[in-house]
């Protein structure tokens, strides 16, 4: 991420939660040595992943 950005936290919206912000989406934006990453997991159902299977996503930074 830019050093730049001021957010704290960044939203991945998507195919995969119908687009909608949600907290169980959401990137902390974390300063590692100076660098900015925005860090997190995340736990689907084992039978949501298929192979092949496409999403589209998106990121946005904070919820405005």
């Amino acid at each position: 991420m830019p050093d730049t950005t001021t957010a704290t936290q960044i939203y991945v919206v998507g195919e995969m939660n119908n687009w909608k912000l949600d907290n169980v989406w959401v990137l902390n934006v974390t300063d590692v040595d100076g660098k900015k990453y925005a860090i997190g997991e995340y736990d689907l159902p084992e039978a949501s992943i298929t192979g092949g299977v496409e999403f589209r996503y998106k990121y946005l930074i904070g919820k405005s």
